[in-house]
């Protein structure tokens, strides 16, 4: 699931939270506003979709833009994210682990069985949450 459809599994998942939140309408608006914040860098945060065309995806700089501060929030989770409205924006950038990771999966599994690849890697290796990440780095 994870190779193949990511970014459905996040949108669907995404897509259900207001539906379970019970509330007024205006912290609805705002939990919404937040759910877009996440939505837009959780699909930008992984590289799964790059693995396997890496040398043509490390060329392509993404900058996003969010009406929270989710990435400092992942980072210190003893901050409410209700406390970080701030509009900011987010280069997303791939980093050396990254290309340590496309280089060591496609050295051990090939290309050519994107899934079977990707399973097998995370299933046998003891891999770092942080290698399948982008780096995102604040721009104002």
């Amino acid at each position: 699931m994870i190779s193949n459809a990511l970014s459905e599994i996040m949108d669907l998942s995404i897509d259900l939270i207001p539906q379970m939140i019970k509330g007024d309408e205006v912290k609805k608006d705002e939990i919404n506003a937040i759910l877009n914040s996440s939505r837009s860098w959780l699909r930008n945060l992984y590289i799964f979709d790059a693995i396997f065309d890496y040398e043509r995806e490390k060329k392509k700089e993404v900058t996003i833009s969010l009406e929270y501060d989710l990435p400092r929030w992942y980072l210190n989770d003893d901050e409410s994210i209700f406390n970080l409205k701030k509009k900011i924006d987010y280069k997303m950038t791939y980093n050396d682990s990254n290309e340590h990771l496309n280089n060591e999966l496609i050295s051990l599994f090939g290309k050519e069985d994107k899934i079977f690849a990707v399973g097998k890697y995370f299933h046998q290796m003891q891999t770092n949450i942080k290698l399948i990440q982008r780096t995102a780095t604040p721009q104002n």
